[in-house]
């Protein structure tokens, strides 16, 4: 239960809130939309001792990612970019019309929208940075499943 935030997995509401953050970050790419992911858990679970998704998260080198996060692409609509100069692939998740609010709790949507006020801006590289600073980071080791026990102690997020 401490690595699922006590829900099963949601794949429905997953894709809604990965649509949610499509649909109000402008370029809303990979590296970013998983840190929103974990925020929404880990402030959702912080708040009410319960995550939304149900998503497991491991501690990775740019910060917390669910684990299977390459499944979840094919969740929502993606562009794939490449940079040959760098050889480097980024994907950028598109908004798309069908998002629903109604999967979603009154509790949870006020979550999102904190989450999405205080990252909106952010782009993939500064948000990994913020969570690094997270004791849920800095108390776990690279590939470990970050529990919400430690989640719980995110910093402050503004409510919306």
């Amino acid at each position: 239960l401490d690595a699922t935030g006590g829900v099963q997995l949601d794949i429905e509401k997953t894709r809604n809130m990965m649509l949610f953050f499509a649909s109000k970050c402008k370029d809303l790419f990979k590296v970013k939309l998983m840190k929103l992911l974990w925020y929404s858990d880990a402030l959702h679970f912080q708040r009410h001792n319960i995550s939304m998704s149900g998503l497991v998260y491991q501690h990775m080198p740019m910060g917390a990612l669910p684990i299977a996060n390459f499944d979840l692409m094919n969740l929502v609509e993606v562009e794939t970019l490449i940079d040959d100069y760098n050889e480097a692939v980024s994907y950028r998740i598109l908004p798309c019309s069908d998002f629903s609010e109604d999967v979603f709790t009154e509790e949870e949507l006020q979550t999102l929208y904190a989450v999405v006020n205080k990252f909106k801006d952010y782009n993939g590289r500064k948000i990994a940075q913020y969570i690094h600073k997270e004791v849920a980071y800095t108390k776990t080791k690279e590939c470990d499943l970050i529990p919400f026990s430690l989640a719980k102690l995110i910093r402050p997020i503004e409510t919306v």
